[in-house]
């Protein structure tokens, strides 16, 4: 016994434990989650981004690198084949080795300038007159002043004419043999050449190149958006530049996109825009973790439920014993203290007739003297199996204490007495004892106190009669 108690007690703690476990492990994948996402972030910031910065500013460091040999090539090519500036230049010529070489070296443009006709070609077949009151020219009075024959810069017209020419470029003066400079040439960097790069490292990500206001310039096909109503922007709301990310200008991040707005070349003051679609790395991370939390959610609820049924089982096994008697299993004197006794008036809604049988075994004294205690309470499983056997579903047998019982039989007195004289045979002829009964039929107004008097008394006459009878109550 006390080791099936010892067995429930370690059952229960074990269960508990789970349970508490299992809400532990929900509650830790949850601050899991939370601090994935941030590391997430953290990581797109700390290596992600960093890594498409230096890919873009590499590209532009070596293009520049490109642009600067290349220029110098051209120039004497320029200066030796064509006479730059030492003769009239044939127009048609010009064009077609414009032409040639931007094809060749996969550029944007190449613009071309002669100083002593005032004249601007370039690869688009455009034939031009330089005029320095324009935005378009402004370049080239920029670069004259330039303190050296060479510069990488951005270039970004502001007249919408010429936005096609926004770019990156190497400028270059070209000087003849004297050292007198008699024009200009620049060449453009294509968009492409750098975003390939950017694509071959993260296909997920997007470049633009942002003017001052955040109007997208680069990519042509998107030049002109403003990306504050684009991506739906308040500036107030941003997460702003730290120390350690001096490149950082801002970013916004959800759960499709992380949105950066860097630096990218310390001379050049408009911004790049990274655009990083992380919406199937995040899909994978959510689904992930809704997995993981619905697993454990799952295995808490199987734990809560088996709980629950251990609970119930264990409360309908003691509320069992308490109503029961250990012995015989029929209703004991707590199931009539709580259910029949603590009623007033018990019985006074009872249509249906009732009647009340008090009983003993006869001479269970000598029974357990003579036989011993084992056997007396052998007789007494017997004779309340018997009892039980013969019952309908709405009778109830109930053991008061030793050898006594009483039965309520939900019919009329004389049915009541026919029973009980069929039980008191039926006990006689399986077990060898005989049983004394007292029977009194139930009253409306009657507490169980009040019916139960009446029964006992008819039974003490049939025990001064001679036992192995049955009494009915005049009363």
């Amino acid at each position: 016994m006390f080791k099936k108690k010892e067995t429930r007690m370690v059952f229960n703690t074990l269960l508990l434990s789970l349970i508490l476990l299992s809400f532990g492990f929900l509650t830790i994948n949850i601050f899991h989650f939370y601090f994935q996402k941030q590391t997430f972030k953290k990581g797109i910031l700390d290596s992600t981004l960093p890594m498409t910065v230096s890919i873009v500013t590499a590209t532009l460091e070596e293009k520049n690198y490109q642009y600067s040999l290349i220029s110098d090539l051209l120039v004497k090519e320029i200066v030796d084949e064509l006479n730059w500036g030492e003769s009239v230049n044939d127009p048609a010529l010009i064009l077609s080795r414009l032409m040639d070489w931007s094809e060749s070296l996969n550029t944007k443009n190449i613009g071309l300038v002669d100083l002593k006709s005032q004249s601007y070609f370039d690869s688009f077949g455009r034939v031009l007159s330089l005029d320095y009151t324009s935005d378009r020219d402004q370049w080239v009075l920029e670069m004259l002043e330039y303190p050296v024959d060479y510069r990488f810069t951005l270039y970004y017209p502001v007249e919408e004419e010429y936005e096609g020419l926004y770019s990156f470029f190497g400028d270059r003066k070209i000087r003849n043999h004297e050292g007198e400079i008699v024009g200009l040439i620049g060449l453009g960097l294509s968009y492409e050449s750098i975003y390939s790069r950017v694509k071959d490292f993260n296909e997920k990500i997007k470049i633009s190149f942002l003017d001052g206001d955040g109007t997208i310039r680069l990519p042509e096909e998107r030049r002109g958006e403003d990306i504050w109503s684009l991506y739906e922007l308040d500036k107030q709301d941003l997460s702003m530049t730290f120390e350690e990310n001096s490149f950082l200008h801002w970013y916004k991040a959800d759960d499709q996109s992380f949105l950066v707005s860097v630096s990218y070349l310390p001379e050049i003051k408009n911004h790049l825009l990274i655009e990083l679609d992380i919406s199937e790395y995040y899909g994978e991370f959510r689904r992930k973790f809704i997995f993981t939390i619905l697993s454990g959610a799952i295995f808490s609820l199987f734990l809560i439920i088996i709980y629950l049924i251990y609970i119930y089982r264990s409360h309908k096994t003691l509320h069992w014993k308490a109503c029961h008697d250990s012995l015989t299993g029929c209703f004991n004197r707590t199931f009539l203290d709580h259910y029949l006794s603590k009623e007033r008036k018990f019985f006074k809604n009872q249509y249906d007739p009732l009647v009340l049988v008090h009983f003993d075994i006869d001479l269970f004294k000598d029974v357990n003297d003579r036989l011993g205690h084992l056997k007396g309470d052998e007789v007494l499983i017997e004779v309340a199996l018997i009892a039980r056997s013969g019952l309908r579903s709405g009778d109830c047998l109930v053991r008061l204490g030793g050898d006594e019982f009483i039965l309520i039989l939900s019919m009329g007195m004389d049915r009541g007495e026919e029973i009980s004289e069929r039980l008191k045979n039926t006990i006689f002829e399986q077990t060898g004892v005989s049983i004394s009964m007292g029977i009194t039929e139930i009253k409306r107004d009657d507490t169980f106190e009040d019916a139960m008097k009446r029964a006992d008394a008819a039974l003490y006459i049939s025990k001064e009669r001679g036992r192995n009878r049955i009494t009915r109550s005049n009363e």
